[in-house]
């Protein structure tokens, strides 16, 4: 093999390794513009009022209350969340449940507190869980936001982005 070939590879791995280094970084609970965060959450309070079906079968959940538990790799939205939550279930064979889903989430970290809004997809007993959560910070961590995406079941994934600034606003996209 040439010189060049070599040369390439080398900086090909010496990149490879920076990015990862990178990666691997990221999460640690650093001051970074932008820090991804994954960890994991248990949810052992869920309460939900008696279901409201309408004319199509469709079951109506309103306000909801979960309160979980969130470890994750970044200690600034590790803590204790509080959710108020509401659900439209579509069951119509009984055999399993899909639904939407939609709240407020706040999370109380150690420094600070994080207010957000939250929507989602589930089909039960299969996949789980898809709920997307856009938080404002407070406190100390005013000035930043989060992104949660949480999936699966109990215990529920978590992979997110803290990153300065405000969440975008819902509906903002403009088409050219």
């Amino acid at each position: 093999m040439n010189a060049r070939v070599w040369a390439a590879r080398l900086l090909a791995g010496v990149a490879c390794a920076a990015l990862l280094a990178g990666c691997a970084s990221a999460g640690n609970g650093s001051q970074d513009p932008m820090t991804v965060v994954k960890g994991t959450v248990k949810c052992p309070t869920i309460e939900f009022a008696s279901p409201t079906p309408d004319a199509n079968g469709i079951q109506a959940i309103r306000d909801g209350t979960v309160e979980c538990t969130i470890k994750a790799d970044d200690p600034r939205v590790s803590g204790t969340r509080t959710d108020s939550w509401n659900m439209d279930v579509f069951d119509p064979d009984g055999s399993r449940a899909r639904l939407v889903q939609w709240g407020t989430s706040t999370i109380k970290g150690p420094s600070g507190t994080w207010e957000g809004t939250a929507s989602g997809v589930a089909a039960l007993p299969e996949w789980g869980d898809i709920i997307a959560t856009w938080y404002k910070g407070t406190g100390e961590y005013a000035g930043l936001s989060y992104f949660e995406q949480v999936t699966g079941k109990g215990p529920w994934r978590v992979q997110g982005m803290i990153f300065t600034g405000d969440p975008p606003t819902p509906g903002a996209a403009t088409t050219p």
